[in-house]
């Protein structure tokens, strides 16, 4: 598996191209702000099939290329079923947006625990409401691969002051994915990227302080 992170737009949000070495089919996560023509040429000069795009959440910063994308490319987009209302109707969500968002229809739904094959690798859905409710994160077991979207980044997790946000939701969430295997790298939807295990202490000491889980 073969994974290029493009940082675009006003809040530089990561966009994340990912394809199977074997057969070049690929997928795009969270097409953002800017991140259109970066991800066209990289598809094209790697000869690239694209099986969809994939959203981890509908915020605007995640989705902004989204439209332009799927009828330059003719490929489906796929969402949690919780966070379509914001693709059709921008700014629904209660966020304000800082830019223009162009409307996108979605043509499927993920699931929690749904595996997705991409050639000769596959990924897991996660759910992991916090963030918004239909937040997810793309788990990639055997290469040892997280995208979480902006559940998760270094030392933090996203955001939960929003009008459709959830604190408790994100504890949740977070215990889900403390749950994964130390070496797991996680590929942020902001930031650098980091591992499970740099991750695990601090979100174990939060859980603790919410009496989530025993001492």
């Amino acid at each position: 598996m073969i994974v290029e992170c493009v940082t675009s737009g006003l809040l530089k949000t990561n966009a994340y191209l990912v394809w199977c070495k074997e057969t070049k089919k690929a997928i795009i996560i969270d097409p953002a702000q800017g991140s259109k023509n970066k991800l066209i040429s990289l598809i094209e000069e790697n000869d690239l099939k694209i099986k969809g795009i994939y959203l981890t959440h509908s915020h605007f910063d995640h989705f902004a290329d989204a439209a332009k994308l799927k009828r330059h490319l003719q490929c489906p987009l796929f969402v949690h079923e919780l966070d379509k209302q914001n693709l059709k109707h921008p700014g629904s969500d209660g966020i304000l947006n800082i830019i223009d968002v162009e409307p996108v229809k979605e043509d499927g739904y993920l699931t929690d625990g749904q595996i997705i094959k991409v050639g000769m690798v596959q990924f897991r859905v996660i759910h992991t409401p916090g963030h918004s409710p239909g937040c997810i994160c793309f788990y990639f077991e055997k290469e040892r691969a997280l995208f979480s979207g902006d559940t998760l980044f270094k030392q933090t997790h996203g955001n939960v002051t929003f009008q459709t946000s959830s604190e408790k939701d994100m504890y949740e969430s977070l215990s889900k994915l403390i749950k994964l295997s130390d070496n797991v790298k996680v590929y942020p939807g902001h930031m650098e990227t980091t591992t499970i295990g740099e991750e695990k202490e601090w979100i174990t000491s939060l859980l603790k302080e919410q009496k989530l889980i025993c001492n």
